[in-house]
């Protein structure tokens, strides 16, 4: 069954169910004064914290912040379809924070703009050579693969329906307050 055929009330009646059905207890590790929602919330952000920490670490070898080298890994892979507007909307931050970021790592040589050749208003985003070898530097060891590594295909696949599930629930539930 897709999430666009399920309603919104049938869903909380299966979820609501299905939380009676479990012991509470187990889900209010993190913050046990509250409910085993606002823990899964808490561990999602913590996981996110830590993943985030890791890959700040890997930059910070070669003198990056974490937000610069996920802005090379996509100049790199984009080329000529590194634009500003295109940066922004992968990275889902919005246009002024890329071009602050763009300001300060041109100032450190790590990318420069130049012309887009079809539209004048537009500047693609190139990697300057001091950018490839900070980022060959901080790709040396890969914290996201090692993190993810260990887990199986199955669970891999599994965690993936799970936060898309959770993701089109959120969804449903955020355009329900429209």
């Amino acid at each position: 069954m897709s999430m666009s055929s399920v309603t919104a009330p049938e869903l909380d009646r299966a979820m609501s169910q299905s939380i009676k059905n479990e012991d509470n207890s187990k889900y209010t590790k993190y913050i046990p004064f509250l409910n085993r929602n606002y823990n899964l919330v808490m561990l999602l952000g913590l996981t996110l914290a830590a993943i985030g920490k890791a890959l700040q670490q890997q930059a910070r070898i070669s003198g990056l912040t974490a937000s610069e080298y996920e802005l090379l890994i996509l100049v790199k892979e984009l080329g000529d379809r590194a634009i500003p507007a295109e940066l922004s909307r992968i990275l889902l931050r919005r246009p002024p924070s890329i071009t602050t970021l763009l300001n300060r790592m041109e100032k450190r040589g790590l990318v420069k703009r130049k012309a887009h050749p079809d539209n004048k208003k537009k500047k693609i985003v190139a990697m300057t050579q001091k950018g490839q070898q900070a980022l060959e530097v901080a790709g040396q060891r890969d914290a996201l693969d090692d993190i993810i590594r260990t887990m199986s295909s199955e669970k891999y696949a599994r965690l993936w329906d799970l936060l898309e599930e959770l993701k089109d629930r959120a969804a449903v539930v955020s355009e329900a307050f429209e």
